[in-house]
């Protein structure tokens, strides 16, 4: 695993550990999902988070990915052989912090909620998509002013609403992906923290009203008030002109004054550098528009295309980095129970048909019936032999992961 360069500060602190992924069926409501209990680097057994000693440096935490672990874990009777699955950053002492936002992304659609773009623009430090692909986690150093730290004590009442949940930590530790998500540098970031509670957090309400809630700012351009989700808003794309398209982007808080500077010529944000600006300005437009035609079209009417008259070798590469790096965008996407246990669904079919194929079962139906219930409960009540975990150690491990 490579460290983001935006965490290069963090390098040689020990401050790092180790996880693995251990299947646990109940998380999630029943979905199923990942416990990752952090792991001592050196002995490659249960850690603590807030003991030095069971930290290391990122290269002593990383060089363990891929050897095997004996953890106590529930569910799990004795100590229970796992795979280390990647590192993670502890906080405890360590006058680093973390941000989890949950469920507030689609990867697949590459988007993120609104407001959850909002916040990583706010606190501006290290940002990435957390290890489920449904989240986000921000990083930065300073601490949790001690009045946000008695509420949020109680996390999953202070920080949840009906369609994301959002946790401020600095206990503990956070699973590090590397999948970065835009240019945001590791920062002291104490008082934007005060200003995030004030801004999301001080006025808590019930949760059935959150669901309805428009959050603070000026009006989106995929409002849950309004009762839009994001294939809605895509749906008014199409039958909107480029010009309604584009004032209903510059009314959406503080992202849509971003792109009216830069459909206007506005370099500044970027150092001036044409075409970091450039790229910025597709990119956005594709995130709010999925639409490469209209990002084209748009990008041509902009002050920034007629100051530059690029190529269109390079108006094509612009285009395509914009696509694949728009997950750094927003729009609102309301996220059932029945779109949920769908994706954990899928993942769990893609998974399983990899395991079979790898495991030379004719069909993944098949593969499923070899570790249905009855290998499951056993699984459950004692330690797993050398034969039975070779054929479901991985069964499921990039399916549907758990968010820390």
């Amino acid at each position: 695993m490579q460290l983001p360069k935006q965490l290069e500060a963090l390098r040689e602190r020990k401050i790092w550990l180790c996880y693995p992924l251990i299947w646990n069926e109940t998380k999630h409501g029943g979905v199923g999902g990942y416990d990752k209990p952090p792991v001592n680097p050196y002995t490659l057994t249960n850690a603590r988070s807030n003991d030095s000693s069971s930290l290391a440096t990122f290269a002593e935490a990383a060089a363990q990915i891929g050897k095997k672990a004996h953890v106590i874990t529930k569910g799990h009777e004795g100590l229970y052989e796992c795979e280390i699955a990647g590192v993670g950053v502890a906080f405890s002492g360590t006058g680093v912090c973390g941000l989890d936002l949950d469920n507030v992304v689609d990867r697949e659609r590459k988007v993120m909620t609104r407001e959850a773009g909002e916040i990583i623009e706010l606190l501006d430090s290290y940002t990435e998509i957390s290890p489920s692909g449904t989240g986000l986690h921000v990083i930065f150093t300073g601490k949790l002013p001690e009045d946000i730290k008695k509420l949020a004590k109680n996390k999953r009442d202070i920080f949840k609403t009906e369609l994301a949940e959002y946790q401020l930590f600095d206990s503990g530790y956070m699973t590090i992906s590397g999948e970065v998500v835009g240019d945001h540098e590791l920062g002291e970031r104490t008082d934007q923290v005060v200003e995030l509670y004030e801004k999301y957090f001080k006025e808590v309400e019930p949760i059935e009203k959150l669901s309805t809630r428009r959050p603070a700012g000026a009006p989106s351009v995929v409002s849950s008030s309004s009762g839009y989700s994001y294939e809605r808003w895509l749906e008014e794309v199409k039958r909107l002109s480029d010009k309604e398209v584009l004032e209903r982007i510059f009314e959406s808080g503080s992202t849509g004054k971003k792109v009216k500077a830069l459909y206007n010529g506005d370099m500044s944000e970027y150092n001036n550098d044409h075409s970091r600006a450039d790229q910025a300005l597709c990119t956005f437009l594709y995130g709010f528009t999925s639409d490469r035609t209209l990002t084209e079209r748009v990008f041509r009417s902009s002050a920034l295309f007629r100051a530059s008259g690029k190529s269109k070798k390079y108006l094509e590469h612009t285009l395509n980095k914009a696509e694949k790096d728009c997950t750094r965008l927003v729009g609102h996407i309301e996220f059932t129970d029945e779109e949920k246990k769908a994706y954990a669904q899928k993942k769990e079919l893609e998974e399983d048909t990899r395991e079979a194929k790898r495991l030379g079962y004719p069909s993944v139906e098949a593969y499923r019936a070899r570790i249905g219930s009855a290998l499951r409960e056993r699984a459950k009540k004692s330690t797993r032999s050398n034969s039975y975990r070779e054929e479901t150690s991985t069964v499921r491990r990039n399916s549907y992961r758990g968010n820390n």
